[in-house]
């Protein structure tokens, strides 16, 4: 848990919360899964991604690129997880987790990897907007 002493509890009890440390994001949690969740979900970009070139398909979650690879629009499943990875989205929120990092450096860090990403793959235009939507927190501009 970022910079607490607090011991997560269920959501069921009135025990100590734990806060998003987003700055404007007021939602807390009874849980710390239920907090990793949250941010993996709202505040970090998408971490797979359809491989083939022609495609920009991409999430936040494993089990939506399988639907979306069976089917049968992009070729077959990949056979090793870096074609369909991003980034590691669980290692910046372990430096979350431990401050290692700010959330400003963890939101840096996550838009380096996704351009780096990008530009292996040829999706540069594709994923302009990290974030899917045009009032996303931070865009980046690929030179």
């Amino acid at each position: 848990m970022p910079g607490t002493s607090q011991t997560p509890t269920s959501s069921k009890t009135n025990g100590p919360r734990l806060p998003c440390p987003w700055t404007g994001c007021e939602v807390d949690f009874g849980r710390q899964q239920e907090w990793e969740r949250h941010i993996l979900t709202f505040h970090l970009p998408d971490c797979y991604c359809c491989p083939p070139p022609a495609c920009p398909w991409r999430s936040r979650r494993k089990d939506s690129l399988k639907m979306h690879i069976d089917e049968g629009m992009c070729g077959p499943r990949p056979e090793w997880e870096e074609q369909w990875m991003i980034y590691n989205p669980k290692l910046i929120l372990q430096w979350i987790c431990e401050d290692f990092i700010s959330i400003e450096f963890a939101e840096t860090y996550a838009l380096d990897f996704v351009q780096e990403r990008a530009r292996e793959l040829g999706k540069v235009d594709a994923w302009r907007d990290p974030w899917r939507y045009h009032d996303g927190p931070q865009e980046f501009v690929m030179d």
